[in-house]
């Protein structure tokens, strides 16, 4: 289902599913635009650079609580969410989540992203001024792109929305609102889309990246081109694809945390052995995960072109030189970890 709305009836819309929902959309918080809840239609942002931080914070949280436990006892976590909306998501984090869908519900599922997900309902917001630093249609996307989520909502500009249905939640909060969609605006949306693809400067060939990676496993290039890199974990917690994570007890709780391949204790076993304590194996395993062993398990690269890696690393490592200037070498790879 297409609906054509004015600002005004988005607005009632999205005031509507605040009385319904927990809403989740993105705001400027001191400069920094994060997704944040909200209560007020005033606080959102509809015309904004992508968020600093990924959504994925609300499905695979910086740190959870897994359970409770005392003198022998346990409490298990409260799993029942209130539904919730995450508004205004950008097309590049609704295809992230699908990503991370293969690792956390494809076989074994885990119970505590699941029902946030369950609980969820996406809508999108289609994005009309890309940042010098995305490559979303690298990695089978777009600015204007409605998959993986329940509803798209794209600007037509002039203070016209046409919203598209992706799912039959997205379809029911359609129901009744705005008017048909014709031609005209049909048109008018794939020309605002096609200019807005346009803009995307940055044309990368993941399938040259996994060449390149097959072969140069073993490149002593891999020493020279991490030499740069500070291992501070920046890529790893603002990248909406990462996913890796610790768990610890603290004080009656058994707690899930994020953790990063680029950290020295990553792998560190409790025999004291860790099979990548130098920081040339720890920063060659991220290249290879997103753009080798991923693909190899999933058949999708672990990216979605959002480029926050890029805009936020602190000394400026730009994945795709690093992978471009890795020499082509015959012998094939033993496969690390």
């Amino acid at each position: 289902m297409k609906r054509l709305l004015k600002k005004e009836e988005l607005n009632r819309l999205l005031l509507g599913l605040m009385k319904e929902y927990d809403v989740i959309a993105p705001i400027d918080e001191e400069g920094l635009i994060l997704f944040r809840p909200v209560t007020k239609v005033e606080q959102v942002l509809w015309d904004y650079p992508n968020s600093l931080k990924p959504v994925k914070e609300f499905f695979l949280p910086p740190r959870e609580v897994l359970f409770q436990f005392k003198r022998g006892k346990v409490q298990p976590a409260n799993l029942s969410l209130k539904k919730r909306v995450i508004w205004g998501v950008r097309p590049c984090d609704a295809r992230s989540l699908l990503l991370l869908d293969k690792v956390f519900l494809d076989s074994t599922q885990d119970v505590y992203y699941r029902e946030k997900r369950k609980s969820t309902l996406l809508v999108g917001l289609s994005c009309n001024h890309p940042e010098k630093s995305c490559f979303c249609t690298s990695f089978a996307s777009g600015p204007h792109h409605k998959e993986g989520m329940d509803l798209l909502i794209a600007d037509l500009e002039e203070g016209i929305f046409l919203l598209e249905s992706n799912s039959p939640e997205g379809e029911q909060l359609l129901k009744g609102r705005g008017k048909e969609v014709n031609k005209i605006d049909e048109k008018i949306r794939t020309k605002i889309k096609e200019k807005t693809e346009r803009k995307i400067e940055r044309k990368l060939k993941p399938s040259q990246f996994l060449e390149r990676l097959t072969n140069g496993f073993d490149s002593s290039y891999w020493e020279k081109a991490s030499r740069q890199c500070i291992s501070c974990g920046i890529c790893r917690y603002l990248c909406p694809t990462c996913h890796c994570f610790d768990i610890a007890d603290e004080e009656g709780e058994r707690v899930r945390f994020w953790d990063g391949c680029s950290f020295r204790n990553f792998t560190k076993m409790t025999s004291g052995e860790n099979p990548r304590f130098g920081k040339r194996e720890r920063f060659k395993q991220w290249y290879y995960h997103k753009f080798g062993y991923f693909k190899e398990n999933h058949g999708v690269f672990l990216c979605v072109g959002c480029g926050r890696c890029l805009r936020n690393c602190p000394v400026k490592i730009d994945f795709s030189e690093v992978l471009q200037q890795l020499p082509a070498q015959a012998q094939t790879p033993a496969r690390e970890g």
